[in-house]
C-alpha cells in the first residue's frame, strides 16, 4: 500500500508558531510599566498665569524668584517624579532644581496637615548667590526697563520659599523662553494637555516703577498653567513600538493561513493507491 509522506512544518512556520505566543505572553501577560512624561512650560507661560492669578496691578510690582509645581491629582493620580531641569542653564545665575515634601506648609497650600499629592517639583534662584536672576514684568521703568533691575534684597526666611539672608543683587531678567521641565513616571497612559498646579515666592515693591525701600517678601502664590506633554520618552517608545511588532505578527500569521487555504483549495492532496 502507497501512502504520502507525512508534511513537514517550514522552518518560517515553526518560527510564527513560536514567536506569536511568546510576543503574547511579554504584552499582555506582563504589568503594566511605569512610562516618563516629559512637562514643559516657558518663563512666558508661567507670567501669563501669574499675572491672571494675581492680577494686573500686584504683577506689576513682582518678581518671582521660587516657583513649586505638580501635576493635577484630579487628571494624574499616581506617579513620581525622575528629573527637573533648570529654566536657564547657561546663565551664571542658573536657577537650582529639586523635589520637596512639606505636608505641613502653608506655602503649598495646607490649612491642614497634607496625606496625599504633597510632592513638588520646585525651582528657585541660588539662596546662596549674591546675583541673582528673577522672573518678572515688572517693566514700568524708565524706558521700560524692569524695575528690580541692579536692586538688592534679603529676607529672614529660610529658603525655598523665602529669599534667605544672603543678600543678593538683581541682575538680570529671566527671557521669556526660557523653559521649565520635569518628568514623571506613571503607569497611566497620558497624551494630549494637562493642568499644572503651582505657588510662587516673590518680592512686591510698593509702586509700579521703581523697587522702595518698602519691598517685601511674599510666598504661597497660587496659580495653575496649562501643557502640553512633550515628545514620549524612551520607556513610551518601547511600549509603542512593541504593540506594532504584535499587530505585524498576527497579521503575519493571518496572511500565511490564507495563502495555505488557497494553495489547498487549488491542490487537493491525492489520495493513497491501494492495490486491486
Amino acid at each position: 500500500m502507497l501512502t504520502s509522506k507525512p508534511h513537514k512544518p517550514s522552518r518560517r512556520a515553526l518560527a510564527t508558531r513560536w514567536l506569536l505566543p511568546a510576543a503574547l505572553l511579554l504584552f499582555v501577560g506582563a504589568p503594566a510599566r511605569a512610562n516618563t512624561y516629559l512637562f514643559s512650560f516657558t518663563a512666558s507661560q508661567l507670567m501669563a498665569a501669574l499675572q491672571t492669578s494675581q492680577g494686573n496691578s500686584i504683577y506689576s510690582e513682582s518678581a518671582y524668584f521660587a516657583i513649586f509645581v505638580q501635576p493635577n491629582p484630579a487628571q494624574i493620580s499616581s506617579y513620581t517624579y525622575v528629573s527637573e531641569t533648570t529654566p536657564n542653564p547657561g546663565d551664571p545665575n542658573a536657577w537650582i532644581t529639586n523635589t520637596i515634601t512639606d505636608p505641613s506648609s502653608p506655602n503649598l497650600g495646607y490649612s491642614t496637615p497634607c496625606t496625599a499629592n504633597c510632592t513638588w517639583a520646585y525651582f528657585e534662584k541660588d539662596p546662596n548667590a549674591t546675583s541673582v536672576t528673577l522672573v518678572s514684568g515688572a517693566n514700568g521703568g524708565a524706558g521700560g526697563a524692569n524695575i528690580f533691575m541692579n536692586g538688592d534684597f534679603y529676607s529672614d526666611t529660610s529658603p525655598p520659599y523665602g529669599w534667605g539672608p544672603t543678600d543678593a543683587i538683581i541682575n538680570t531678567i529671566m527671557p521669556g523662553a526660557d523653559r521649565f521641565q520635569f518628568t514623571i513616571s506613571t503607569t497611566q497612559t497620558l497624551s494630549g494637555s494637562y493642568t499644572l498646579k503651582g505657588f510662587a515666592s516673590a518680592i512686591k515693591s510698593g509702586n509700579s516703577t521703581n523697587m522702595s525701600i518698602d519691598t517685601k517678601e511674599s510666598d504661597g502664590i497660587p496659580f495653575t498653567l496649562t501643557t502640553t506633554l512633550g515628545v514620549p520618552e524612551p520607556g513610551t517608545w518601547a511600549t509603542i513600538a512593541g504593540g506594532f511588532v504584535l499587530l505585524a505578527l498576527l497579521a503575519w500569521r493571518r496572511r500565511a493561513a490564507a495563502v495555505r487555504t488557497e494553495l489547498n483549495s487549488a491542490h487537493p492532496a491525492a489520495p493513497g493507491n491501494t492495490p486491486a
